[in-house]
């Protein structure tokens, strides 16, 4: 049995750690830590059992970020662009206070971290939050706790021996606590493979041809047949039959050339009890 496919934010984080871009990032954040002297751990770390109560590396770098936003230096290169009020006001004296904020300042990891997933991952910000937010979680994990490859929330393994009394052939969800239903959905791809290889597998939905097209041919019937109707036999009499009359419509809309028994074949079917049903 073949492997599933990874899903695509497996692959997306692997075409992340691959590229030029997370190289340059990486060693450019390894600078920025090392100059603040709290370089990135070489080793995995412990991941702190609450955000609240950080201790270790998670802590000296609290510490530092809070003292480089009250630092004598940013402070003093800040004043040299405020006004007689204290104000910094201008689009080049706030750009260039930005420069001294990134320049002077150390930013907790995550914020690093959110602009390389939304600069370099096609991420949008505020409309693929979750996106956003699993990204970054692993991209932290891996750095600082070693995390060696994403694994879903969700997770879909294929039991050949069976399950329960009966030991029928199965599939195994295990859901965790944090999934979600898109979690659920982006994992469905491992669902449709591994059904596959179950006893009784049945494809459910099968791909309709020329599905446009037929939908369309029968709204041209019934409006064919509609309009019939207050016609009298005499005028009726020279006309094609409704089948001719609505392949020459068809045609004339851009479909393929199409005979008057498939016409009518396709009015069968579509008006059979058991599509109906």
């Amino acid at each position: 049995m073949k492997k599933p496919k990874p899903t695509r934010r497996n692959i997306a984080l692997k075409k992340l750690f691959a590229s030029k871009a997370y190289r340059e990032w990486f060693d450019a954040v390894s600078n920025k830590y090392e100059e603040f002297g709290v370089p990135l751990p070489k080793e995995p770390i412990p991941e702190p059992k609450c955000i609240c109560h950080q201790t270790g590396w998670y802590k000296e770098v609290n510490d530092k970020v809070s003292e480089s936003q009250n630092s004598p230096e940013l402070k003093k290169a800040l004043d040299t662009l405020r006004d007689k009020d204290g104000r910094i006001e201008g689009h080049e004296k706030v750009q260039k206070a930005y420069e001294f904020e990134e320049k002077y300042t150390l930013e907790p990891i995550g914020m690093y971290i959110d602009y390389l997933v939304c600069t370099h991952m096609d991420v949008d910000r505020f409309k693929d939050i979750r996106d956003r937010e699993i990204y970054s979680e692993f991209i932290r994990k891996k750095i600082l706790h070693g995390a060696d490859e994403y694994v879903s929330p969700i997770t879909v393994s294929h039991r050949p021996h069976g399950i329960g009394k009966r030991q029928e052939k199965a599939l195994w969800l295990k859901i965790e606590p944090e999934a979600t239903k898109q979690d659920l959905a982006d994992s469905w791809d491992f669902v449709k493979q591994w059904q596959k290889d179950l006893p009784d597998y049945k494809e459910r939905y099968k791909q309709y041809p020329n599905l446009e097209r037929d939908v369309r041919i029968m709204d041209i019937y019934n409006e064919i047949k509609e309009s019939d109707k207050d016609k009298t036999k005499d005028e009726l009499a020279p006309l094609p039959s409704i089948a001719l009359r609505v392949a020459s419509k068809i045609e004339s809309e851009g479909f393929d050339e199409i005979f008057e028994e498939t016409v009518n074949k396709i009015v069968s079917q579509s008006t059979s009890p058991k599509v109906r049903a």
